[in-house]
């Protein structure tokens, strides 16, 4: 059907793309503003192809004692991109990591409501990349000959500091469920007020297609 059985608007330009799959903003026709992740076309034959050719690769050369880990990374790897590649695995990690952070007003991530093997309907969530952030304080920096580090205020760099090792933790040794994709292009920086009215910050982790458990 048309696109626009399901939306009221949809932004053609995607507001970030990765190897897999890109995100575009959009609009219901309740009003509510929704993030659709929308995989690549072709990119889970892509990916097959890819791994077949890799694992030839790495069964020509596993006889010698230096490749013989080449064959067991190779499958590995394939199988974290095999993961990635459907969009219904990433919305169950979604649905975990929210439940397994219900407790924490401090960090947040997307809650899906539809998911399928190539596409994610889920929250739009609101605040800053952390990379556009660092990038403006490099800049801004720069002007009066300082590194961006010297300038980014103390309370906003202790809160990511000190949170980004609390919640890595948390998911390290309590829940055995890490995003293992936890770039500055993946965290998100918002300020919230709380039930008094005063201002804080909080974290949104987004793109959970790359977890690890041990």
């Amino acid at each position: 059907g048309s696109l626009f059985q399901v939306f009221k608007s949809f932004d053609k330009q995607p507001l970030a793309s990765g190897s897999i799959a890109q995100v575009h903003k959009a609009e219901l026709h309740n009003g509510e503003t929704v993030a659709a992740k929308v995989r690549h076309p072709r990119v889970s034959e892509l990916i097959d192809m890819d791994f077949r050719l890799m694992a030839m690769a790495a069964s020509a050369v596993g006889w010698h004692p230096a490749f013989k880990c080449v064959k067991d990374s190779v499958y590995q790897f394939s199988h974290t991109m095999a993961a990635q590649a459907h969009l219904n695995v990433e919305a169950h990690h979604l649905e975990v990591l929210n439940h397994n952070f219900r407790n924490w007003d401090s960090v947040g991530f997307p809650r899906p409501f539809y998911a399928s093997s190539s596409v994610i309907l889920e929250t739009f969530e609101k605040g800053r990349i952390v990379t556009g952030l660092l990038d403006e304080f490099d800049e801004e920096a720069k002007k009066m000959d300082m590194k961006g580090s010297d300038i980014i205020p103390i309370d906003e760099a202790k809160f990511l500091v000190t949170t980004g090792v609390s919640l890595y933790l948390k998911m390290l040794l309590l829940d055995n469920l890490m995003h293992a994709d936890l770039h500055p292009g993946n965290i998100m920086l918002r300020g919230i007020s709380d039930e008094n009215g005063n201002e804080k910050y909080q974290i949104t982790l987004v793109d959970a297609g790359m977890v690890a458990q041990l």
